[in-house]
Order: structure tokens, then sequence, then C-alpha cells
């Protein structure tokens, strides 16, 4: 994936994610893709399976860098303090 796609990765739950990458050409688009896809893209048992392998420190080097490239093209500003993210994805403790 890219890193926008990586972003909608930490954005959305897995179900959420693949149900809309199959049926919407805008995700579609927004991971990279440069023709509709009307093939299975992905499992979601695949992409639990890769949230478990990279834990959350990886999730968490996976947000930074999400963070940090939309500083550098301009879609978030640099002196920005919080950042508000839906949390269904993220176990609670």
């Amino acid at each position: 994936m890219n890193t926008f796609a990586d972003g909608l990765f930490i954005i959305f739950s897995d179900y959420e994610l693949i149900y809309n990458l199959h049926r919407n050409i805008y995700y579609q688009t927004f991971c990279g893709f440069f023709t509709i896809q009307t093939t299975k893209i992905i499992s979601r048992h695949t992409l639990v399976k890769f949230r478990g392998k990279i834990g959350p420190e990886g999730s968490e080097l996976i947000f930074k860098s999400t963070l940090t490239i939309a500083k550098k093209i301009g879609l978030l500003k640099e002196n920005v303090e919080k950042v508000i993210t839906d949390t269904t994805a993220i176990e609670k403790t």
C-alpha cells in the first residue's frame, strides 16, 4: 500500500476498509490503483493478520509517517498540536 492507503488503514476498521475498497473507485484511486478493480483486492483476514504482525508499534509508525507526509505536502499545518482520529479499530484498554 502507498502512504495514503496506510492512512486509511489507521482510520477505518478492517471490515469498513475492505468493504469500501472493493466497492468505491475513489478508495481504489486513493490507494494507488490506476484502473477500476472488479475482482477481490484483499481479504479482511489478511488485513487482520497484518495488523497483528505489526502490532501497536507498527500502527503508530504508519500513523506518524502519514502525519509527516501530510505536513510535507501541505495537508496539515506544521505547528498542529493535536490530531483527532477515529479509534473504532484500536483496542481499548
